[in-house]
């Protein structure tokens, strides 16, 4: 990211992504019980994409965060190369590390998505040094990740996730696949 991008991004709203988490967990069990469509409750429909978005990016930034041990807060802005962009303090300094959004989508939607086909494609980014990917695996088939081959891609990072348990209170994020990937499973923030 050059200087005025991140001059820019000092001055906007941080978001707490396990504040968020909690909040849209909240919000829930409220509709579970309207009479809405699944493309609504699953948050599939052109006029929530930003709300799914939103809370993928809570969620990746959650589990990274379980990863490194410390708090990993995001801001939601989407520029031409990054869906948002993940924001932690260390040695009393603001860090920025832009991040692309990617997901698998479930089969009911596209029955052809692969996490290879994903992967693949990210040979498009010539040479994004401090992008990171994070994919969302949004589909219940075991994952074969011992299979997955990595093209000639120059980004800073590659990181998987997933819901480990079907009510989606258990999390997996698998990466870093640039460097020596390993499983850390996190659990769905609750309000207490």
């Amino acid at each position: 990211m050059d200087r005025p991008q991140l001059n820019e991004l000092k001055n906007e709203r941080r978001v707490n992504s396990e504040k968020a988490l909690k909040a849209l967990r909240a919000v829930e069990p409220l509709l579970a019980d309207l009479p809405l469509s699944d493309a609504v409750k699953s948050l599939r429909s052109n006029d929530l994409k930003s709300l799914r978005e939103f809370r993928y990016a809570a969620l990746f930034c959650y589990g990274i965060s379980k990863y490194y041990g410390f708090p990993i807060d995001f801001v939601f802005k989407e520029a031409s190369d990054y869906d948002f962009v993940a924001s932690w303090q260390s040695d009393d300094q603001q860090h920025f590390a832009p991040v692309q959004m990617k997901e698998v989508v479930p089969e009911r939607l596209n029955r052809t998505a692969a996490l290879q086909k994903t992967i693949d494609k990210l040979t498009k980014y010539p040479s994004s040094h401090d992008l990171t990917v994070a994919i969302l695996i949004n589909r219940n088939r075991e994952l074969k990740l011992e299979k997955i081959t990595l093209p000639n891609i120059n980004i800073a990072a590659l990181w998987l996730f997933w819901a480990a348990s079907p009510d989606q209170f258990l999390w997996c994020l698998y990466g870093n696949m640039l460097e020596k990937p390993e499983h850390t499973y996190f659990e769905y923030p609750m309000q207490i």
